[in-house]
């Protein structure tokens, strides 16, 4: 297509706000799934499920790193001191790039792709990022580029076919529906764009990460095998003292399990409890235990933004959920709402909530997820 035009044996990268992650604690069996899904050519949408924390991003940049950037062999730049001092998550800032300043790299082989990385946490539009996919491809300026959806799918889905490209959207939580009848600007365009990867053939991936999963994928991720998705689970335990032990924190098994089960596993939150054992507590994580204060100010707070979109319906029947302490059916579960609550109002909030990961569904019953529910009861037991 006119316009559109770029030597075969340059790999173009734009790593946008991609963390450089140092050191991925556990994760082998999704780094071996994700590995293989992008190298699957019947693959072209892979998404990234989970609470916050979860770790969607450090994976999706630790496979990105390993496999297309630094390459099999090559390690990322190495730091010396305790890992407290480090951290794990440092963002190299590189911005996007015109059309007289482009990062080229090594030549492309049958394992290379294009890449291009966007955080959607600022919640750019659309046609933005439309444009970042489509300008390393052209001979235009920006400003040259049509600001009309259809024209850039148009000029896109030319892109996705000729080259070997992996555009990965990170958060995408960000610019999605939370709740039924919550309508983010741009939304339905991204909906959109989601769909153009999925429903055409082409050579390309797009890779999301997010807390909630999108519409579109909602309804396909079971009957297309080109799209995939990867519910992130908790760290195991061991997984859990092997990241204390990386922090330089010595942890017996009781105080390791306890951690591990306050914080169900969320690396995240496991991260932010070393650190404050480091700054409060010397490195003693039996003072800290001891305390018993395990959601204390950041940890507090970034538990507290899981839950920031919800409603009072759905609150409700989180509280439930809480006071039974046992999965319901949803019959069940309805009748033990306080009246008046309609039945299509109910369905749609117990949908968010799955949506959200904050409550789960094992063989037809409904019960909070881990974090979630250790971190309400936390809550009632300070608070009374």
């Amino acid at each position: 297509m006119n316009g559109l035009e770029l030597p075969r044996l340059t790999a173009y990268r734009d790593l946008g706000s991609m963390p450089e992650v140092r050191q991925l604690i556990g994760r082998q069996q999704e780094v071996e799934m994700l590995n293989s899904w992008l190298t699957d050519d019947r693959c072209q949408l892979v998404v990234i499920l989970g609470l916050g924390g979860q770790g969607k991003s450090a994976l999706a940049a630790s496979v990105l790193q390993n496999r297309y950037v630094y390459g099999a062999h090559a390690q990322p730049p190495q730091i010396s001191g305790p890992i407290e001092n480090v951290n794990l998550r440092h963002v190299k800032h590189r911005h996007s790039l015109s059309m007289n300043h482009r990062e080229q790299v090594a030549d492309l082989d049958d394992d290379a792709m294009h890449i291009i990385w966007r955080s959607l946490a600022w919640k750019p539009s659309c046609i933005e990022i439309m444009q970042d996919w489509i300008l390393p491809f052209s001979n235009m300026a920006r400003t040259e580029l049509s600001t009309n959806f259809d024209q850039l799918a148009t000029l896109l889905s030319t892109v996705l076919e000729k080259h070997r490209c992996l555009f990965v959207l990170d958060g995408v939580e960000a610019v999605i529906p939370h709740n039924e009848g919550e309508a983010p600007t741009d939304a339905e365009a991204y909906e959109n764009l989601f769909r153009l990867f999925a429903e055409r053939q082409h050579r390309s991936r797009l890779l999301l990460t997010s807390r909630v999963c999108p519409t579109a994928l909602t309804h396909w991720q079971k009957q297309k095998e080109e799209i995939r998705c990867l519910n992130l689970p908790n760290l195991s335990a061991e997984d859990s003292e092997a990241l204390f032990a990386a922090h330089g924190l010595a942890i017996d098994p009781l105080n390791n399990q306890r951690l591990h089960q306050k914080y169900a596993g969320n690396p995240r939150l496991l991260h932010k409890a070393a650190h404050l054992i480091h700054d409060l507590f010397d490195g003693d994580v039996a003072a800290f235990v001891q305390e018993a204060l395990y959601f204390l100010g950041d940890l507090g707070t970034t538990m507290n933004a899981q839950f920031a979109h919800l409603s009072s319906l759905e609150l409700q029947i989180m509280q439930v959920l809480l006071e039974t302490e046992q999965p319901l059916s949803r019959q069940t579960l309805w009748e033990h709402l306080p009246p008046p609550v309609y039945k299509e109002a109910y369905y749609c909030a117990l949908r968010n909530l799955l949506r959200t990961h904050i409550v789960e569904q094992k063989y037809a019953h409904f019960q909070l997820a881990a974090l979630p529910s250790v971190y309400l009861a936390e809550c009632v037991h300070m608070h009374g």
